[in-house]
C-alpha cells in the first residue's frame, strides 16, 4: 500500500514569495465587482428616489465629500482636499490612539488573567464563574455608565475599550490553555520539567495559534466599539466625524468614515498576522 501511494503522482509544491499569490488579482476582480454593483445601485436610487444622496450616493460622490470634511479644522478653513488631509490624519492619529491604548490594557488584562486561571485550578474555581458573568454582560449598555463616570473624556473611550477588550480576549485565552493537548505537557513531564517549566515552555507558546485567531477577531470589533465610544461624547475622533455626519444627513462623508475604518481594520488585521507569524514559526505550513 505505502509502495502505491510512493507511486502516485503528486501535485508539485509552490514556495518562495510567489506561492499563495494566486488568489490576489481574483480577489481585485471582486472589489471591482462591488464597486461596479454600488455604482449601478446608486445609479437606479438616482433614478427612482427623491433625495439619492442620502439613500445611497456613488462613489464619485463619496470622492467629491472628502473636501467637506476640512470644516473641522476650524470656521473659515478653506474646502480642500489638502486640509481634509489634514483633519483625516488629526482624527486618524487621535482614534488609533485610543485603539491601541484600550488594545493595550484590555489584552494584558485579559490575557494575564487566562494565564493565572489556567496555572491555579484553585483561582480557576474562585474567579472563572464571575469573570464570565461579566463577560455576557451587554457591552453597549454599560456606555451610559462610563460616560457618568468618565464624561466625554478620552480616559472614558481607552477605559471603555480596555474593558470590552479584555472581556473577550480572557475568554479566548483561557479556551485556548484549555485546549493545549494535555499528551505533550505528559511529556515534557517524563522528561523531568517542572509543572512550572511545562506551563511556561509548552502550555503558553502552544496556546498562542489559537490565541491570534481570537485576536484577529477582537481586533475587528474593538473598532466598532471604539466608535461607540467615540459617537456618544468625544470632541475628536472618527467617532465625532460620523455622528455630525449623521447630525446633518450627509451619507456620503458616513461612507467615507467606514471605508476609512475598513482600510485601518485590514492594515491593523495585516499586521498581527505578521507578528504572528513570526511568534509561531514553529507552526508547520500548509504549502
Amino acid at each position: 500500500m505505502a509502495e502505491v501511494m510512493d507511486a502516485a503522482p503528486r501535485p508539485p509544491r509552490r514556495t518562495g514569495p510567489a506561492a499563495g499569490r494566486d488568489g490576489r488579482p481574483l480577489g481585485f476582480a471582486v472589489v471591482l465587482v462591488l464597486l461596479a454593483a454600488w455604482w449601478i445601485a446608486s445609479a437606479y436610487v438616482a433614478a427612482h428616489a427623491a433625495r439619492p444622496d442620502i439613500l445611497l450616493p456613488s462613489p464619485l460622490d463619496v470622492v467629491a465629500a472628502i473636501p467637506r470634511l476640512a470644516v473641522f479644522a476650524g470656521p473659515g478653513t478653506e474646502l480642500s482636499y489638502a486640509n481634509a488631509l489634514g483633519v483625516i490624519a488629526y482624527h486618524s492619529a487621535v482614534s488609533m490612539a485610543t485603539l491601541l491604548g484600550g488594545l493595550a490594557i484590555g489584552g494584558a488584562i485579559g490575557v494575564g488573567l487566562a494565564l493565572l486561571l489556567g496555572w491555579s485550578r484553585r483561582l480557576r474555581l474562585v474567579f472563572e464563574g464571575p469573570l464570565l458573568l461579566v463577560r455576557i454582560i451587554p457591552l453597549l449598555s454599560l456606555l451610559p455608565l462610563f460616560l457618568s463616570w468618565f464624561g466625554g473624556t478620552r480616559t472614558g473611550a481607552v477605559s471603555f475599550v480596555a474593558f470590552a477588550v479584555a472581556s473577550m480576549v480572557f475568554v479566548n485565552a483561557l479556551e485556548a490553555i484549555r485546549n493545549v493537548s494535555p499528551l505533550v505537557q505528559t511529556y515534557a513531564r517524563t522528561l523531568g520539567a517542572s509543572a512550572a517549566t511545562v506551563y511556561r515552555t509548552v502550555v503558553v507558546p502552544a496556546m498562542v495559534p489559537e490565541l491570534v485567531g481570537g485576536l484577529r477577531v477582537v481586533l475587528g470589533l474593538a473598532w466598532a466599539i471604539l466608535l461607540a465610544a467615540e459617537f456618544l461624547a468625544a470632541q475628536s475622533g472618527l467617532g465625532r466625524i460620523l455622528i455630525l455626519a449623521q447630525q446633518y444627513l450627509d451619507t456620503s462623508r458616513m461612507i467615507l468614515i467606514v471605508i476609512l475604518i475598513m482600510f485601518y481594520t485590514y492594515i491593523f488585521d495585516r499586521a498581527l498576522a505578521l507578528v504572528a507569524r513570526s511568534l509561531t514559526r514553529w507552526v508547520p505550513r500548509q504549502k
